[in-house]
């Protein structure tokens, strides 16, 4: 379809005016790992050459932080392996200090709360956070003043440089800071519904912008939509035949329209059971995410079980990687019936990942078991052999007995022992790594 055909005379038209407008910032650590371990060994990031790098001991170690000196002068990040680093006498080595990364974290979280209440704190991952400072900016004399003293108390307090994009909505600020703030010396930048036609519409690649993947980008071009700002000017109606919801969003999205607000109260369920896990590295291979996700249900399963308890609804929030467009996805399914086995729940959880995953890199998980019941009010599955449900059950309750009497490292499900898994290292090791 040409795009001439997508540009839609129907659409709504924006009343900027009558819009959500909020003072929200978008915090970002640079360089989070590699900059804390130059903090703590009196260095600057910024003219030290240092690596964190997975596994000392392995030459495929995955580089999981470059300080902006290590990129810079040697074209390091991410995607490199330890044996690329060069063999150069300026280039610090080390290993990562999880729990260190962890307790620092915290500590930036309670500075956070001196310019705004913890209900108006988001934070998005590790090294990387929402703001909404809307009731504080007059108790500063003003956003430059207040924006400039957290930076410099970052700085004072941890040692870290901080860069900070600035928008009427969470949307604006986090497109403010990936897209212009960590690309000027100040590390500031501001995006209003003012600036849109030159900001967001001046974004070059579909992918650059929150919430375009690979695969979005691609069905986007197949409609003729190249840019932000055709994808602004297309039919509403036509992105939402093609999308469905996801096409309404991506329209208003192009239109700086954003109504999330940070201090809405995440609904959960009135009784469920649950874990989250921050990912100390991008997962980019879906196997690899499949396998934590094994680990976390079997560990929430595990918890059902000691609580003679079945579910039968589960939810699954897939959180990006901060390098990703695309925010994640959060889904939930009714089972056929209510369960506490592993396995069924492993199914689930693992049906629902593969039909909404997009293949961006992951960076969190949570998952959630819900519509909970006493084991004693479990009714028959009448679609599986009892013979298979009693033999998978027997399993599981020695699997458990064996840990509460031995410990959880007594007994480990096959996927903890593959590269990817967190299950044992979880027990005496933060992230996969050293504490």
């Amino acid at each position: 379809m040409e795009l001439r055909k997508l540009v839609g005379a129907m659409n709504p038209v924006f009343d900027y005016q009558h819009a959500p407008r909020r003072v929200i910032l978008a915090v970002d650590i640079k360089s989070y790992f590699a900059s804390v371990e130059c903090a703590i060994r009196g260095l600057d990031p910024f003219k030290t050459n240092l690596v964190v790098v997975s596994d000392l001991q392995q030459k495929g170690g995955v580089i999981l932080a470059a300080t902006p000196a290590m990129k810079k002068n040697y074209g390091i990040n991410t995607t490199n392996r330890l044996f690329e680093v060069p063999n150069d006498p300026s280039v610090k080595i080390v290993e990562p200090h999880m729990q260190m990364y962890i307790d620092m974290n915290m500590k930036i979280q309670q500075l956070f709360y001196h310019y705004t209440e913890k209900k108006f704190v988001h934070v998005y991952s590790i090294d990387e956070a929402f703001l909404d400072v809307t009731g504080s900016v007059r108790l500063y004399g003003g956003l430059a003043n207040l924006v400039q003293a957290l930076q410099q108390e970052m700085y004072k307090q941890f040692r870290l440089y901080c860069t900070i994009g600035i928008g009427d909505n969470p949307l604006l600020a986090k497109l403010a800071m990936d897209n212009e703030a960590k690309h000027r010396e100040s590390g500031i930048a501001y995006w209003n519904y003012e600036n849109i036609p030159e900001k967001i519409w001046q974004i070059k690649r579909l992918t650059d912008f929150w919430g375009i993947g690979r695969r979005t980008a691609l069905r986007l071009e197949k409609l003729g939509i190249y840019t932000i700002k055709s994808l602004a000017h297309a039919s509403l109606t036509a992105l939402k035949k093609e999308f469905g919801i996801i096409g309404e969003q991506l329209f208003y999205h192009a239109n700086g329209l954003d109504y999330t607000r940070l201090d809405q109260a995440i609904q959960t369920l009135e009784k469920s059971y649950g874990g989250n896990q921050i990912l100390m590295r991008d997962y980019h291979l879906q196997a690899e995410v499949e396998v934590v996700i094994a680990e976390m249900v079997d560990n929430v399963a595990e918890r059902l079980r000691n609580h003679s308890a079945v579910g039968d609804f589960i939810r699954l929030s897939i959180g990006n990687s901060a390098h990703s467009t695309i925010k994640g996805f959060s889904r939930q399914m009714k089972l056929h019936t209510a369960t506490n086995l592993t396995w069924q729940f492993q199914e689930a959880f693992l049906r629902l990942f593969r039909k909404y995953y997009e293949g961006d890199a992951v960076r969190s998980i949570g998952i959630s078991i819900g519509g909970v019941t006493p084991e004693s009010y479990h009714q028959l599955n009448l679609f599986a052999s009892p013979e298979i449900l009693e033999e998978k059950r027997r399993l599981d309750f020695t699997i458990d007995q064996i840990r509460g009497r031995y410990g959880k490292q007594a007994i480990m499900r096959a996927v903890s022992y593959t590269a990817s898994g967190n299950g044992i290292i979880r027990n005496g090791k933060v992230g996969g790594h050293k504490k």
